[in-house]
């Protein structure tokens, strides 16, 4: 009996831990993501006729709004590309930059749409070139434009790989 008694102090300590480590993780005072909603990418680059300084989101209901933006966009860019066709009746275009970068290698990853409440949670992640690695020093602005569906959402948060809201945007 002792030494059962002795034994079974340490497994309830590694049993509380891992449940405190487990609440810590999954319960972490954030609505849960649910299902991913559908997306897509239309395009990505690091380039752009105008000059975005820090994290942006955009947001895009209309073809007129969208295809004026979009011709911003590539406004220095010959032959000046179309904007791709979307039926806005059912999507909505989001548009994500990181802003002005002093070098290459930064890009923005995107890992998927999820309903988070009555928000939709884009999580777009950040990426940064290798601490030591030799990028070409220029100015940089690292987009993507993503294709999503109409929902019945409130508002829509870009967040990152831990889910802490970026920036949000009212629908």
């Amino acid at each position: 009996m002792k030494l059962l008694r002795k034994n079974s102090i340490p497994a309830a300590c590694l049993c509380v831990f891992f449940a405190v480590l487990f609440f810590s993780l999954f319960f972490n005072g954030k609505p849960a993501e649910k299902e991913q909603a559908g997306y897509s990418v239309i395009e990505e680059g690091v380039e752009l006729s105008f000059r975005p300084r820090s994290l942006e989101l955009e947001l895009f209901f209309t073809r007129e709004k969208f295809e004026a933006f979009y011709a911003r966009m590539h406004q220095n860019r010959i032959p000046r590309p179309e904007a791709p066709y979307i039926d806005f009746t059912r999507s909505i275009v989001v548009f994500v930059t990181l802003g002005e970068k002093s070098s290459t290698g930064f890009s923005i990853d995107v890992r998927g749409v999820f309903k988070r409440g009555n928000a939709l949670s884009l999580r777009a992640v950040p990426i940064s070139p290798p601490q030591e690695s030799l990028q070409a020093q220029m100015i940089t602005h690292p987009y993507v434009l993503i294709l999503i569906p109409k929902n019945s959402f409130k508002r829509i948060e870009w967040v990152n790989e831990r889910g802490e809201v970026l920036e949000s945007q009212n629908l």
